[in-house]
């Protein structure tokens, strides 16, 4: 039910006395960067501007749709100028022509307790609308909802101080967020009626769970006097994300009530002033006077808006009410320039030379600078408050680390001519993202599994669906189902969180320096591949470690408590007991057995004893070696030159054996392509003839302490 624009109907039928004018304004961003010798008085400038708009155009009252402020305990500073400029400018002697009624009688509000208006913080009576107070000369009525900047701390906002001192009209604001009412403030001018809801600021998954769960209810204006909402024109003030930022985290439009005219949206910073239509609904974005970031939506020029509305009788649409929006650019905003590019379009132009790279880039980005500095000149208006120093932020994407120079070096050459130069120059490194299919699951076999008696727990159903389905649907990507299956056993059945962690991180560390070993110059689709490799052999191996590293831990850790407390409980045994089934009864048959039946070469396995071996070797050498230090300290000079001598022979000597043995292991070993290539072959021959040759390849398991 969206009311016409004026140009609509040519405005055949609007009286000037009928019209509501409105000043309309979001996210001020009051005391933003308030420090900053250069910047920090900005927001004070274009706020100052705003409010000589609202007396130049002479609105009936300024709305506000959120984060007035910008942290939600400002600065002495930044309180004490907001107070002076809203006394200078909106208090005056200037004769209000609307007037606020009563929802249910229609009557006009008296100074008295208004509940769209309630301060649940105080025990003593609410502020009213400001204008009524006969101790309060009011030209231009402030309405304001809060946002996240400027929200409630301990049931209190700075808006609250504002709103006690009688300069701004704080409403939408809620204490209790298990659900919404909203109800409306009247505003009645001549045949002009508005009804005006606020929605302050709501963490967006909450507000998102509440709308989708009729957990937010609306009062319609006119209903206890025989009017309708096509009577009103309903305008909605909201401050939460718009734009998508994750999953329940924004507000779709078509999730706000419907019967809305318009919406004023805050907290998006970009400026989308002219009148976006939804359905039936218009939104309105005039976006941030100031800017807190230096992006690309802070980019587009700033503006803010006049809103007019006006009852009109000859209108066609169901709507009796039209509206304009009037965009107003603000002259006091400092320029921002913002570009973004890709630093190998340039690299045939420069033919960059080895000794002379940084140079060159520097040149290159020099020159840049200047054209950007240059267009922000234009976007000079003049006025004596505009800061004539630009933001800039050229935004570099780069592959090649040799093309990098200093950041802040670059900035210091615009000093003086460039604001925050410090900031002007971001280096961002180019990624590659791989696009994996949705993967497919085998839906007779998960409701066959779900119907087997035996499987009682949650890690046993994993199991027993991976084990069976064909190689023709998707399994996990890059870990081992067993590897996921002890981790849920650990999370549910032990409530062990750091043990679940410790085999996830295990995991995690080892995969990350598989790839960097054996990724180069692979193309994307190889490094699926290639997290097939790891995922069908070397992941179950790193699962094995690990688990028997933990399990040789506990058995220390519980040694040292029966040592200290004499009588070992039954329940510690028996806890130990069940863990070491717990872990060896789900030993992957596959990482052993199979891995070294179909490994030409023994020598880069690894069974549970070397691992022990290898495990308690290293433990052992830690203490021996600890051992000697004290008593090499303890005992001067010459046993600590001693025991290191002997430690440091015995390294050379591991270290010899080692390289010799990682030499022939890197001899005999295939290569990670032709890997890649047989397990393509083997892929193509269909479900039956991979699954008899799951891991059919080698990996190399270093027993040394860095795997």
């Amino acid at each position: 039910m969206s009311g016409e624009t004026f140009e609509d109907n040519a405005n055949e039928g609007i009286e000037p006395e009928n019209i509501i004018k409105i000043l309309i304004a979001t996210d001020i961003h009051l005391g933003y960067d308030e420090s900053n010798e250069e910047t920090g008085n900005d927001s004070f400038n274009t706020f100052e501007e705003i409010l000589m708009l609202a007396n130049s155009r002479n609105v009936d009252f300024i709305l506000l749709a959120g984060d007035l402020f910008h942290k939600a305990q400002p600065s002495a500073n930044s309180l004490n100028k907001c107070i002076q400029l809203l006394r200078t400018y909106t208090l005056g002697r200037k004769e209000i022509e609307f007037e606020v009624t009563d929802i249910a009688t229609g009557e006009p509000m008296q100074f008295q307790r208004n509940p769209n208006f309630e301060n649940e913080s105080l025990s003593a009576t609410t502020a009213p609308i400001n204008y009524e107070d006969d101790n309060i000369n009011v030209s231009y009525p402030v309405f304001t909802i809060h946002g996240n900047h400027d929200d409630v701390v301990n049931s209190l906002s700075a808006i609250d101080i504002l709103s006690s001192s009688g300069l701004v009209n704080y409403f939408g604001k809620w204490e209790d967020l298990s659900e919404i009412h909203l109800r409306p403030i009247i505003i009645r001018k001549k045949a002009t009626s508005i009804a005006l809801y606020g929605l302050s600021h709501i963490p967006d998954r909450r507000l998102y769970n509440l709308l989708e769960n009729d957990k937010v209810y609306v009062e319609y204006p006119g209903k206890d006097i025989g009017e309708t909402v096509t009577d009103y024109f309903n305008i909605l003030a909201i401050h939460q994300n718009r734009v998508e930022r994750g999953r329940n985290n924004h507000i779709p439009v078509d999730m706000l009530p419907n019967f809305m005219n318009l919406i004023v949206w805050g907290h998006e910073h970009d400026c989308r002033i002219h009148p976006e239509q939804y359905s039936r609904m218009f939104v309105t974005q005039p976006g941030s006077s100031v800017a807190t970031s230096l992006c690309e939506g802070e980019s587009i020029e700033k503006h803010v808006g006049i809103l007019q509305v006006c009852c009109n009788p000859l209108s066609n649409n169901i709507a009796k009410h039209q509206f304009l929006i009037t965009p107003v650019k603000l002259k006091t905003v400092r320029p921002l320039i913002y570009k973004s590019i890709d630093f190998n379009d340039y690299i045939e132009e420069l033919e960059l030379k080895e000794n002379k790279i940084s140079v060159q880039v520097e040149t290159l980005l020099s020159n840049l600078v200047f054209e950007m500095i240059r267009e922000a000149k234009e976007r000079l208006t003049g006025h004596p408050r505009q800061p004539k120093s630009p933001l800039l932020r050229l935004r570099v994407q780069y592959d090649n680390v040799d093309h990098l120079i200093n950041t802040r070096r670059f900035g210091q050459r615009f000093d003086g001519v460039v604001a925050k130069n410090e900031d002007l120059l971001l280096f961002k490194k180019s990624t590659r993202r791989i696009r994996l299919e949705k993967p497919s699951i085998d839906d007779k076999l998960l409701k066959s599994t779900k119907k087997e008696d035996d499987l009682n727990r949650v890690e046993d159903f994993v199991d027993d669906y991976f084990e069976k389905v064909s190689e023709d649907k998707d399994k996990l990507s890059l870990f081992n189902f067993k590897c996921m299956s002890d981790v849920v056993r650990l999370l549910v059945d032990k409530d062990d969180q750091d043990g679940a962690e410790k085999v996830l991180q295990a995991q995690v560390n080892a995969a990350t320096d598989y790839f960097l070993e054996t990724s180069d110059n692979l193309e994307p689709e190889q490094l699926i591949e290639l997290a097939y490799l790891y995922r069908d052999g070397k992941s179950f191996v790193v699962h094995e470690k690990t688990v028997e590293n933990m399990m040789i831990r506990k058995k220390s850790s519980q040694s040292i408590t029966q040592s200290k407390d004499f009588i070992q409980p039954s329940s510690t045994y028996n806890e130990s007991s069940e863990d070491e089934k717990l872990f060896k009864s789900k030993t992957p048959v596959q990482s052993k057995k199979k891995l070294s039946e179909s490994s030409p070469s023994s020598d880069f396995e690894m069974d549970d004893d070397q691992i022990n071996d290898s495990s308690m070797k290293r433990q052992q050498n830690q203490s021996v070696s600890t051992s000697k230090r004290g008593r090499g300290s303890r005992g001067g000079k010459s046993a600590a030159s001693m025991a290191s001598t002997s430690r440091n022979t015995s390294t050379r000597n591991k270290s010899t054996a080692s390289t010799a043995k990682k030499g022939k292991a890197k001899n005999d070993q295939p290569s990670i392509a032709s890997q890649i290539s047989q397990l393509r072959a083997t892929r193509s021959k269909g479900p039956a003839a991979t699954s008899t040759q799951k891991h059919s390849f080698q990996f190399v398991v270093s027993s040394s302490d860095d795997e």
